[in-house]
């Protein structure tokens, strides 16, 4: 498993694991399925943009081996907490939630 910060490239993997994150449970999220999946791709190529180049925030990505994403979380930072990030969203999907941190899964 590989952890990295996204690029903007990876903007069609964003959607994906996005949607698929809203569609588990939206309610823990901050957004509606039904209002990402009506987002232009335009759009999703900014959540990309700034996910990956941000400065305030940024989003990262555990990735397999394989390299097909494992999970995703995003942070920022406070200018009142410039020496702390805020973790506000984690997503790890089904297939990967019972592997013990450190374990080897591809």
């Amino acid at each position: 498993m590989n952890v990295r910060r996204i690029r903007e490239q990876d903007w069609a993997q964003l959607r994906e694991i996005r949607l698929e994150a809203l569609a588990d449970n939206q309610l823990a999220f901050a957004e509606w399925l039904a209002d990402a999946q009506v987002q232009t791709e335009d759009r999703w190529r900014e959540r990309a943009a700034r996910g990956a180049t941000g400065l305030a925030s940024a989003q990262f990505v555990a990735e397999t081996s394989a390299g097909r994403w494992a999970g995703i979380t995003g942070g920022f930072h406070s200018e009142d907490r410039p020496d702390a990030v805020t973790v506000y969203f984690v997503y790890v999907r089904r297939e990967h939630r019972t592997v013990p941190a450190g374990a080897q899964r591809q």
